[in-house]
């Protein structure tokens, strides 16, 4: 994977760096905003096998850097979806709490 020129010298100094490099092709999709998040963690002196926000998988192993952000933007949009009050999505009317589905 080639950096681009466009990208500030700082992260380009980050982008090209061989384990940077091997990370980012399992991500050919990254975008630039997710590439800038990554060098931000970096320049912080993280690797990018880790994440800010503890995310684990379903094995209980650490998600990586772009996988934990991608699962934190997938649980907002799954949280902006339904309404703050859980009886508003389940429940059409006040009666319906007392009536059994059979």
């Amino acid at each position: 994977m080639t950096v681009s020129k466009k990208a500030p010298r700082e992260h380009r100094k980050y982008l090209s760096r061989p384990d940077v490099q091997a990370y980012l092709k399992k991500y050919p999709d990254a975008t630039a905003q997710e590439k800038y998040d990554l060098v931000k963690w970096l320049k912080s002196g993280q690797s990018p096998a880790t994440n800010d926000c503890n995310l684990c998988d379903d094995r209980g192993y650490p998600l990586d850097f772009i996988d934990a952000r991608r699962t934190l933007n997938d649980l907002i949009q799954l949280h902006l979806m339904y309404p703050a009050d859980p009886k508003e999505h389940w429940l059409k009317s006040p009666d319906d709490a007392y009536e059994l589905p059979f």
